[in-house]
């Protein structure tokens, strides 16, 4: 939920802001930048989903952290193209490096999904799903998308530009992105010494 909290938390935000941030530092309209980057975001989301539920399953079958493994690796590869993208001139780039990016992120999507359904009993699944969507959520984007406002406001007049200021924060969001994969190769070593791995069993 931690790892899954971060990753919402970059997601949201970029979701939000990187339209404006295109406007702002590249000129774009408001249009173009919102269909081209949620474009980008739709077959990154795509193909990050059924590359991460293919990888997800060899890992695991590795390994009882397999799915925490992939997830963690992914969200740690992600970092460094989130924090350089909003720093680039070149606009092809970056839209090369968001989709990377976002790429990576959503590695994670099957694998921790389907460690949430191992690792809970069958009755407490429905539960489960729900206490995890209100916490990513709560701490995740609903955070970020006033936060990234508020660090954008604070830079810009250090930095001397909307522009700046509004770069800065879109590429601090790879902080939180780096921390969640942190947490969840921590629990891929975890659950890779418990004895039954992932599953557990009702009562």
């Amino acid at each position: 939920t931690i790892g899954l909290a971060m990753m919402t938390f970059t997601v949201g935000g970029l979701a939000l802001w990187m339209p404006s941030y295109l406007e702002r530092a590249h000129g774009m309209a408001q249009g173009p930048a919102n269909l081209i980057f949620g474009g980008i975001t739709v077959l990154a989301g795509i193909l990050g989903t059924l590359a991460g539920g293919a990888l997800g399953d060899r890992m695991q079958a590795r390994s009882a952290g397999g799915y925490f493994k992939l997830s963690g690796i992914g969200l740690l590869l992600s970092s460094p193209f989130i924090a350089l993208a909003p720093l680039l001139d070149w606009l092809p780039g970056v839209f090369i490096l968001v989709f990377i990016a976002e790429l990576l992120l959503f590695l994670n999507t099957g694998p921790l999904n389907a460690a949430l359904v191992g690792c809970v009993p069958v009755q407490m699944r429905s539960a489960a799903f729900a206490v995890n969507i209100l916490f990513i959520h709560a701490f995740g984007d609903a955070l970020s998308n006033l936060l990234l406002g508020v660090i954008s406001d604070a830079a810009t007049p250090v930095l001397g530009s909307a522009a700046a200021g509004l770069s800065l924060a879109v590429a601090l969001t790879a902080i939180p992105v780096a921390i969640g994969g942190v947490v969840l190769l921590r629990g891929a070593r975890w659950i890779a010494r418990q004895p039954e791995g992932l599953m557990t069993y009702p009562g």
